[in-house]
């Protein structure tokens, strides 16, 4: 049997569901397998300035502006973190797909090679 079929076959199982049978019968095909919530940044932006605005508040805003990108610059490092983390797990389960895909397919050329021995005379 040719190995790209039954790599395509065996990516046929597992996308209907054989391989995680609980998910197949668990959810429905337009329910999301993962869902997620990314929550907004809190940040404060600082109100710019105006001209007639006192020195006080004309020096405070470089330090309300420096705060502001902090904060942002820690709400984009954690969802970098969370990103890494789902990459991490996505990356998983794409290797574990690929390895239900070889086993199949060291099962079937075994079949095929038993198959064969025993049709010679």
């Amino acid at each position: 049997m040719n190995t790209r079929l039954t790599s395509l076959a065996a990516i046929s199982l597992i996308a209907a569901g054989l391989a995680f049978p609980a998910l197949a019968q668990d959810k429905k095909a337009t329910e999301p397998l993962v869902s997620f919530n990314i929550p907004l940044d809190n940040c404060v932006k600082p109100q710019i300035p105006e001209k007639k605005d006192s020195a006080a508040k004309q020096k405070q805003f470089p330090i309300d502006m420096d705060n502001y990108r902090g904060c942002l610059s820690d709400y984009t490092a954690g969802l970098r973190r969370y990103a890494e983390a789902h990459n991490k797990a996505a990356a998983a389960y794409i290797n574990a797909a690929n390895l239900a895909i070889e086993e199949y397919n060291a099962y079937i050329k075994s079949v095929s090679e038993t198959t064969a021995e025993k049709k010679k005379p």
